[in-house]
């Protein structure tokens, strides 16, 4: 299996040199734009597609939607105080730069993955590399709307979670809502004549919480947060209508269905009305499933028997989008760390491994 570490550290620096910040549409497209480029020569096909104006790319090796492996990353990042940040430069074993773990790095992998199997004319199985440009806002636009038009595959591998010796198998899934609640206004001294359309909001955050959380699981449960709030426009008012955006994080222990039929029925019981919401399910594929046992068992081997192990993370990816499609996610990336700060950096030595263990992986 060909492998050049030169290049791929090459590709991460010239990816980080462009500050593809997930507000920048420009730098946005131009980090799509080096995408393409880099694959305008071979025989795979290329598509961009856009959402919101947000670019992402496809590349694939078959005609139509679904494939049997997606290799997925994202190229936006958080924005930082310092366009220094997007200066790569290497120390030692490590490649600093502004999202080179999270997550070019990662990315300039699968692309050498992709280019290889082209370069073998590999057929066995439907290869698609989707490379998307909002996951550090949520991927509502992008990851969203792809998996949504059926851009899915059975297995999601992503270099965005976990290390060299973790795979990561669970992340909470998601329930973003905006709700409006209506009132009658009074003033504020005779608030009997009224109807407080807060007490509503504040009422629907009390059965949230007291119905998804429970914090005695060691610090991994489901969390509700009530994220922003509008109500009233006078000291002396009682308020007639209140907005409010509530972030629900559930773990495997809420299955989809009960998750947005009860946070339904809570809001309708608190005469609340739905204005937008967005939703993701729970990433969790079982230790037991074959395809992850026989990636871990890759792994393993092609690191010298290291212990690798699953975990459970309390954040989230894109792969929550493709997984309310049914698609198996397994998350493995290179060794790193300062994520979203000034000094992000990225295990270089770390590389090969997690090229080899992918396309070993789906090879076999």
């Amino acid at each position: 299996m060909t492998f050049v570490l030169d290049d791929i550290i090459n590709t991460t620096q010239d990816m980080i040199k462009i500050p593809s910040i997930s507000d920048d549409l420009i730098n946005l497209e131009k980090n799509i734009d080096y995408i393409y480029n880099f694959f305008v020569d071979t025989n795979l096909i290329i598509e961009k597609k856009y959402y919101n104006n947000k670019p992402n790319i496809l590349v694939k090796n078959f005609e139509g939607k679904k494939a049997d492996i997606v290799l997925n990353g994202h190229i936006d990042v958080v924005a930082g105080s310092d366009d220094k940040q997007f200066e790569p430069y290497i120390k030692g074993n490590k490649l600093y730069g502004r999202g080179s773990i999270d997550m070019k790095g990662g990315i300039s992998i699968i692309m050498y993955i992709m280019k290889y199997l082209d370069s073998i004319s590999y057929k066995d199985k439907k290869i698609s590399l989707i490379i998307t440009s909002d996951e550090e806002i949520g991927g509502f636009d992008c990851a969203y709307n792809i998996a949504k038009d059926g851009y899915i595959g059975d297995i999601i591998l992503i270099p965005d979670g976990g290390s060299s010796t973790r795979i990561v198998n669970t992340q909470k899934g998601l329930n973003l809502f905006e709700v409006v609640a209506q009132g009658k206004s009074c003033h504020s001294s005779r608030p009997w004549l009224g109807d407080n359309a807060i007490n509503k909001i504040f009422n629907l955050y009390k059965d949230l919480k007291e119905t998804f959380e429970n914090k005695t699981k060691n610090n991994r449960y489901s969390t509700v947060n009530l994220n922003k709030i509008q109500g009233g426009k006078s000291i002396n008012a009682i308020p007639n209508e209140c907005i409010a955006s509530f972030d629900i994080r559930f773990t495997e222990d809420f299955d989809d269905s009960y998750v947005r039929e009860t946070v339904n029925k809570l809001i309708i019981n608190n005469s609340c009305t739905v204005i937008k919401s967005i939703f993701g399910s729970c990433l969790h594929t079982d230790e037991n499933d074959k395809n992850l046992q026989k990636f871990k068992s890759i792994a393993s081997d092609l690191s010298g028997g290291k212990e690798i192990n699953f975990v459970k993370e309390h954040g989230g990816s894109d792969g929550r989008f493709f997984a309310q499609y049914g698609s198996k996610i397994i998350l493995y990336r290179p060794d790193g760390d300062n994520l979203h700060t000034f000094d992000e950096w990225i295990d270089i030595n770390s590389f090969e491994l997690i090229y080899n263990s992918y396309l070993k992986f789906i090879l076999s």
